[in-house]
């Protein structure tokens, strides 16, 4: 793991006491899970800070500049419908209710928050694959959590992995490019320093020349 607070989030704590099990504080494996809020962000927010016993990592607003991140990603957070679930994956909410499609703001932050997550994730992510790290609330009765329809088939997912891997793959090239840019001006370095040496070993051979070339017209004199 090499993160905990993702860099473009805006940091709204949750209450601590909303956190983990007795004997389990830290999530163990890797993924992400998308939820439906059911309402606006004002009332999820409210509830967050409340006495309602539920608690998840990101929300996601219908519009803005970026969305919010309420726990570090390696908590557990209570959101996925069960205890398993829970200790396994982050949970992500999305601002609006059922029959509302995500925002175009809304899946850019999705891809965001994937895309961080797989460099920091407790655990290192294969990819961006479907009930591997990219779930729906809907699947976690794989794991023992209660059946539901959240998020309500809201989420693009099958857009949002796809995008992810753009993204990425756009990642690994500018990468690539930037470690060929380094290698290039390493040798355009040496090339400038071995030239530096030829122009500092020119006037010396010079005057060696010069003074072959007296001492032959000296020889030739004495003839």
């Amino acid at each position: 793991m090499v993160g905990i607070w993702h860099p473009d989030a805006w940091v709204v704590l949750g209450p601590e006491w909303k956190l983990g099990y007795p004997g389990f504080s830290q999530r163990y494996d890797r993924g992400s899970v998308f939820h439906s809020m059911e309402g606006p962000m004002t009332v999820a927010l409210a509830m967050l800070q409340g006495m309602a016993p539920v608690s998840w990592h990101f929300s996601v607003p219908k519009r803005g500049d970026s969305f919010y991140q309420h726990y570090p990603v390696y908590k557990i957070c209570w959101a996925n419908g069960g205890p398993v679930a829970n200790r396994k994956f982050p949970a992500i909410e999305h601002e609006g209710v059922a029959g509302e499609p995500l925002t175009e703001h809304q899946i850019e932050c999705d891809i965001d928050i994937v895309t961080w997550l797989f460099d920091n994730d407790v655990l290192p992510w294969p990819g961006f694959i479907l009930e591997d790290t990219i779930w729906l609330h809907s699947q976690m009765t794989r794991f023992g959590s209660a059946p539901t329809a959240c998020p309500s088939n809201r989420v693009p997912v099958e857009e949002v992995i796809d995008m992810a891997m753009l993204f990425q793959e756009m990642k690994a090239r500018l990468k690539a490019l930037e470690d060929y840019r380094r290698v290039t001006q390493a040798v355009l370095n040496d090339h400038e320093l071995r030239q530096k040496v030829d122009d500092g070993y020119r006037p010396i051979v010079q005057a060696v020349l010069d003074d072959h070339e007296k001492r032959l017209e000296a020889l030739e004199d004495k003839k």
